[in-house]
């Protein structure tokens, strides 16, 4: 049975699909560049919702034998294919922009208008439909809406300025603003994928405090080879070793819900410890080793 996140992101991506079509037809129809550009930021915004669908979905996939880790990084490859997809599109906005600059080339202002006030409804209609959840790929899909709903005003008045006034240069300069607002956004979204491929820390894990928490516990006299990674956008992974005093195993599993338990403050609910009853060679080296 879908659950109520998963049937609103359905919905919500086959409405933004189908007006992505639409403003991609009305662009070449009209020969609006800035309605292919918002076309293209609505394409951001499909990504985002496919990507937030998918993590809701992928909770109730189980690990197999050959995947162990699940498919948690399949979000993660979608992300980077969505990234390099926006940055392809912006320049292309960016290479015809120039052009029509220098040549400023006849608009459809009427129906270019038209077609920017249907998307902007279906912004509305989208965001009103997601609402602002706690769930952060929800969130993420609803504020990705909400700026293509701006993208959508930003279109609609270089229709009315070009229809009043004639001058069809506005419409590869808004063209430009929305291209770098395009780019403005996935270069994060890709420096984040990266991020998670090469292993790094999570960015709001502050891991010398995540250390200092761990050894608070009792018995603990000091956590190292530590590595905090990302196996998606909302799953974090530390294990590390935990040099301990000498105690029986009924301490040792409470030390480890301890452990696990502070862990959770900082948003990491996966994790592994190696208990270890004598202290590895060289501790003070490894101490700080973060992934």
């Amino acid at each position: 049975m879908e659950s109520s996140d998963e049937n609103s992101l359905k919905i919500a991506a086959f409405i933004t699909l189908l007006f992505f079509f639409l403003e991609v037809a009305g662009g070449y129809y009209f020969n609006s560049l800035s309605l292919l550009g918002d076309a293209g930021h609505m394409l951001r915004d499909l990504a985002s919702l496919f990507i937030a669908l998918y993590a809701v979905r992928v909770c109730e996939r189980l690990p197999t034998k050959t995947r162990t880790f699940g498919f948690h990084r399949t979000e993660v490859l979608a992300a980077l294919a969505n990234g390099i997809l926006l940055l392809l599109v912006s320049i292309f906005i960016f290479v015809e922009g120039i052009g029509r600059i220098s040549n400023p080339q006849p608009v459809g202002s009427a129906g270019m208008l038209d077609v920017a006030v249907v998307g902007l409804l279906a912004n509305i209609y989208v965001a009103l439909k997601l609402g602002n959840r706690k769930d952060i790929n929800m969130r993420a899909a609803y504020l990705h809406v909400l700026t293509d709903a701006l993208s959508s005003v930003a279109v609609i008045c270089t229709a009315i300025i070009i229809w009043f006034t004639g001058v069809m240069v506005v419409d590869a300069i808004v063209a430009f603003l929305i291209a770098l607002f395009i780019l403005w956004s996935s270069v994060p979204l890709l420096r984040e994928v990266l991020r998670i491929l090469m292993q790094g820390a999570p960015p709001e894990v502050d891991v010398d405090k995540l250390i200092a928490e761990l050894e608070k516990v009792k018995s603990v006299k000091n956590i190292h080879n530590v590595h905090v990674w990302s196996m998606c956008s909302n799953v974090n992974i530390l294990d590390c070793h935990v040099y301990v005093k000498s105690c029986e195993w009924k301490e040792m599993e409470k030390i480890k819900n301890e452990l696990r338990k502070r862990a959770e403050k900082f948003d990491i609910r996966h994790t592994t410890f190696e208990f270890e009853a004598e202290e590895c060679s060289q501790p003070a080296r490894h101490r700080r080793i973060t992934h």
